[in-house]
């Protein structure tokens, strides 16, 4: 009996440790998640700038080609 209850208690111990591991993973995986998303916000609040200043310079073209 006595080699039963160890081996059950290893068996518990290892379900711990990858429990663990995984819990631990999991943290990463929305951790990356996260930076992932604030990636993204920052590249889509960059081009908003790049897009209005390339309508501005499509007008300025499109006036100065009108003109001649």
């Amino acid at each position: 009996m006595n080699i039963c209850r160890k081996t059950v208690q290893k068996i518990a111990q290892i379900g711990q440790q990858q429990q663990d591991e995984l819990l631990a993973r999991q943290e990463q995986m929305r951790q990356a998640h996260d930076h992932l998303i604030q990636n993204s916000h920052s590249i889509l609040e960059a081009q908003v700038p790049i897009h209005l200043s390339l309508n501005k310079l499509y007008a300025f073209e499109s006036s100065n080609l009108s003109y001649t």
